[in-house]
């Protein structure tokens, strides 16, 4: 973030159960939990004792942005192209998916999804903002 004088870094865990159902869970430096199940979405905060419930399509943006992990997870294109131009770089072994969104909505606050990996492991999710910012979420196996 443009406001921070460094990266804000955060420790959790990425879990994609098919065929909707991702949860990211941050361990560090809070404790936070995004569930999404179809669109429902639920933001718990336990270090604030908040736990927050809405829906995904009332918002194209946020809709957009959780079918890019989860189409991308599913290997679903077609998903992907409803809401992105797609991009392939690389091989089976080294791979990226680079998302341009198609909405104007979703343009005005996300300009690109990098989405890469190797095999058939997610590596790392870069998103830029239209505003500059940018996040980088690196993906570990938990077996190492």
């Amino acid at each position: 973030m443009a406001l921070l004088n460094a990266p804000l870094v955060l420790a959790g865990t990425l879990r994609y159960e098919r065929p909707d159902r991702l949860e990211k869970h941050v361990l560090i430096p809070y404790d936070e939990r995004v569930a999404i199940a179809g669109t429902e979405i639920i933001v718990e905060n336990k270090a604030r004792g908040r736990s927050q419930r809405f829906s995904a399509s009332s918002n194209a943006s946020l809709q957009a942005l959780v079918e890019s992990l989860r189409a991308t997870l599913a290997g679903d294109l077609p998903a992907l192209e409803r809401h992105f131009d797609v991009a392939f770089e690389g091989s089976a072994r080294d791979w990226a998916v680079v998302l341009v969104p198609r909405g104007a909505e979703t343009l005005a606050l996300i300009t690109r999804i990098r989405i890469a990996g190797a095999g058939d492991r997610l590596r790392r999710i870069d998103i830029d903002e239209a505003g500059g910012d940018r996040s980088r979420m690196s993906i570990e196996d938990e077996t190492r």
